[in-house]
């Protein structure tokens, strides 16, 4: 997939004396997602924000939500809080207001994925695996996650591997190299995510949040999930299937592809 990256606003204070004058550039940007249980917003400055001057606040029918959760790192300030929306379609605002400034915008959320094939707890032979889903309303584009733990013959645990891709259509190709690409392996137990998105698909040039401080605004639907085996598997091999994605690996995916 093609690496897409983004330039980070700059918004200069010229800080004035007698003799000479010094520009101090501060560095701010932020990345937010609305699910309908929870919301997170990132915000990535220098300076580093101070969590107790700083706030977001989501709004959604008749409902005010300010996030309590507040995490500071050098450089980023994380907070966030857990939501109940449970519905498709509802309109979310989001203000956020700090030191360096403050912005606003707004999503609807998209309904659930529903994945058609693989059919869950298929069996397929190796060989690219074309994984299809119903386009969800209002989505502008998809974010499929793959896991897959791999095991020799003899049943033997071999490694686990995953990858992230931004979709715009609803179908996604996974190829039988990356399925195959730890040696030794005879069948793999492979779990899919597909997450809808509305908001600026990655690549766009602006993103939908104004004010002091630019960036991104997804409003995010309940995955598709579904999982499924490829390759030969010996008798009574079926099990469990490998983990989901964690929502902190998901987000981490997600900054970078907006180039965050």
């Amino acid at each position: 997939m093609k690496k897409l990256a983004f330039i980070l606003l700059a918004a200069p204070l010229i800080v004035g004396c007698s003799k000479k004058t010094v520009t101090v550039v501060h560095y701010k940007t932020a990345f937010a997602e609305i699910s309908p249980y929870s919301a997170q917003v990132e915000l990535v400055s220098e300076p580093s924000l101070d969590p107790a001057s700083s706030s977001a606040t989501v709004f959604y029918e008749n409902v005010r939500v300010t996030l309590l959760e507040k995490t500071a790192k050098p450089g980023k300030l994380v907070l966030q809080d857990y939501l109940n929306i449970g519905n498709s379609g509802v309109r979310c605002s989001l203000e956020v207001s700090t030191p360096l400034g403050s912005c606003r915008g707004a999503v609807v959320l998209p309904p659930p994925v529903s994945i058609e094939r693989p059919d869950y707890g298929d069996t397929l032979p190796w060989g690219d695996v074309w994984v299809a889903w119903l386009r969800a309303v209002d989505a502008t584009w998809y974010e499929p996650a793959i896991n897959y733990t791999a095991y020799d013959a003899g049943r033997n645990w071999l490694g686990y591997a995953d990858t992230h891709y931004v979709v715009i259509d609803t179908n996604v190709v996974i190829p039988v190299t990356f399925l195959r690409k730890i040696p030794g392996t005879a069948y793999v137990r492979t779990s899919i995510s597909v997450y809808p998105h509305t908001g600026p698909r990655p690549g766009a040039e602006t993103g939908n949040l104004y004010g002091d401080i630019r960036g991104f605004l997804l409003g995010t639907g309940s995955s598709g999930y579904n999982y499924f085996y490829v390759g030969t598997l010996p008798f009574g091999a079926g099990s469990a299937p490998p983990p989901r994605t964690s929502e902190e690996k998901r987000r981490v995916f997600l900054r970078r592809v907006y180039g965050i």
